[in-house]
């Protein structure tokens, strides 16, 4: 993906690296730039979507801002000596994406940009739900968010994997009530990754902060919601039938949309051209 490479900055002096690809073609009339949010430990210059969907948007009149989030890669700090900072997706807590998100949206409107998206995958859409759900940004116009995953607690107790997941959240909540909540460990839910506990208890706890089929229906901008058809029949607990349980949501209101792509997985592989397109059209039907 060529681009220009560009950075921000957020109101608690978070610098984040982004690259925009920018449409040569008239903008859309609903959306003329979408900001992409990467997922779980990844980064802007990630190749399994926005590569691939950014030319099917710019040929269409939306650039695509590929960015950084707090959560990017594993670990990396901000600060030095007494006001270093840890984050990263072993470090990061979810309700902050409020902060990259906002200053994202600020850098596009300083670019020109009159019409701003969200455009999340995977964490990233759940980030883009929360933070329009809890914290709206007048200029975010809509959000697509790509296969958000159903952070359950009830769920994840219920399922195969429930021993897995109540140890790691044993191990969580003990070292988040000891004060000991930055202390990283190897967890093994929701797959094997190194984690702190306060981390893990953020996006894994009982109180469910980030089960978007709780607040989804908050969201008052246009919201397409997307999945692989791979993922929701599968077994997995944090995917399994989320088409089914997140279709009553969209049916009560008239803002809400979902598609599900056939034969495709969580990273929409072989389908991330009609992933766009099937936006394009949708946003075509919102003007």
């Amino acid at each position: 993906m060529n681009g220009e490479l560009l950075y921000t900055q957020t109101s608690d002096t978070v610098r984040l690296h982004g690259m925009l690809s920018r449409s040569t073609h008239d903008p859309h009339a609903m959306c003329d730039v979408l900001i992409f949010i990467h997922g779980v430990g990844s980064n802007f210059y990630q190749a399994a979507i926005a590569p691939k969907v950014a030319p099917i948007f710019n040929r269409h009149g939306v650039s695509l801002l590929s960015v950084n989030t707090r959560g990017h890669d594993f670990v990396f700090s901000v600060g030095s000596g007494e006001t270093l900072r840890w984050y990263g997706s072993a470090n990061e807590l979810v309700s902050e994406c409020v902060l990259d998100i906002d200053a994202w949206i600020a850098k596009c409107v300083d670019l020109g940009f009159k019409r701003i998206g969200l455009f999340g995958h995977s964490l990233g859409a759940i980030k883009s739900i929360y933070s329009q759900a809890f914290h709206p940004n007048q200029n975010a116009k809509l959000v697509i968010a790509a296969s958000p995953s159903g952070l359950s607690h009830t769920a994840f107790s219920a399922s195969p994997r429930a021993h897995d997941y109540l140890r790691c959240l044993d191990w969580a909540k003990t070292q988040v009530e000891s004060g000991n909540g930055a202390t990283i460990g190897n967890v093994t839910f929701p797959f094997k990754l190194l984690m702190s506990a306060q981390t893990f208890f953020d996006k894994y706890g009982e109180e469910e902060k980030y089960n978007f089929l709780r607040f989804i229906d908050q969201v008052n901008v246009p919201l397409l919601l997307t999945f692989g058809e791979g993922e929701v029949n599968s077994t997995n607990p944090a995917f399994e039938n989320l088409d089914k349980r997140s279709q009553p949501i969209v049916e009560s209101k008239t803002n809400l949309a979902m598609k599900t792509f056939p034969e495709t997985n969580h990273y929409y592989s072989g389908m991330q051209v009609e992933l766009a397109k099937a936006a394009v059209r949708w946003m075509d039907s919102n003007v």
